[in-house]
C-alpha cells in the first residue's frame, strides 16, 4: 500500500521515513562519503539534507509539534547526489503511550527508480538497516560498470567479515 506521506519526491536521491505513532522514530543515512546524516547533523557536505524531522523528543521551532502521521525526509537536489553505496537506518529513540512498536514505510528514490520498503522498530529491535546502491546515468559506461564492480565487492567482503565474526561469537565458549 502506498504510504500516506505529505512529501513530493524532488529530490534525485530520496529517503523518505513514514510511521503512524506518537513515538520519535529517527532517519539516519550514511552518505557514500561515510558522513552520517541525522538530527544531530542535519546537512552533509556532499549535499545531503534532512530537512523534516518529527516527534522529536527536543523540538526545534521549525519542527511541527507530535503527531500521528509523522514523516523523516532526506533528499540530495536534481543533480547534487552522489554515486555510491548509502545506508538508511530506521532507529526508534523514544516510545510514548504504551505503543512500543513501530511498522514503518520507507519510500526510496535513486534517480528515476523509487521503491517502498516496510518494516518495523520496536522496544527489542530499535534498530532497522537498509542499504541501496546509487549510480548517476550522467557517468560514462565503463566508470559505472566499475563502480558497480566495486559496490558489489565491497557488499561481499562486508557479509563474509560479518559471517565470520558472528561464526567466532557463537563459539565463544560460557564462562
Amino acid at each position: 500500500s502506498e504510504p500516506s506521506m505529505k512529501l513530493r519526491l524532488t529530490g534525485e536521491v530520496q529517503f523518505s521515513l513514514a510511521w503512524h505513532t506518537l513515538n520519535d522514530v529517527d532517519l539516519h543515512v550514511i552518505a557514500p562519503s561515510g558522513e552520517h546524516i541525522s538530527y544531530s547533523h542535519r546537512t552533509s557536505s556532499c549535499k545531503g539534507n534532512l530537512d523534516v524531522d518529527m516527534n522529536a523528543s527536543t523540538r526545534s521551532d521549525t519542527d511541527k509539534a507530535f503527531s500521528e502521521e509523522p514523516v523523516e525526509n532526506v533528499r540530495w537536489l536534481e543533480r547534487t547526489a552522489p554515486s555510491g553505496r548509502f545506508t538508511v537506518i530506521v532507529n526508534q529513540y523514544e516510545w510514548r503511550s504504551g505503543r512500543t512498536k513501530d511498522p514503518f514505510q520507507l519510500l526510496v528514490k535513486l534517480g528515476d527508480v523509487t521503491q517502498l520498503v516496510e518494516g518495523d522498530v520496536n522496544a527489542r529491535k530499535n534498530v532497522s538497516v537498509h542499504r541501496f546502491q546509487y549510480i548517476k546515468s550522467s557517468i560514462s559506461k565503463a566508470r559505472k560498470e566499475k563502480l558497480a564492480a566495486e559496490l558489489s565487492a565491497l557488499q561481499e567482503r562486508e557479509e563474509a567479515e560479518a559471517t565470520e565474526l558472528f561464526e567466532r561469537a557463537r563459539n565463544v565458549p560460557n564462562g
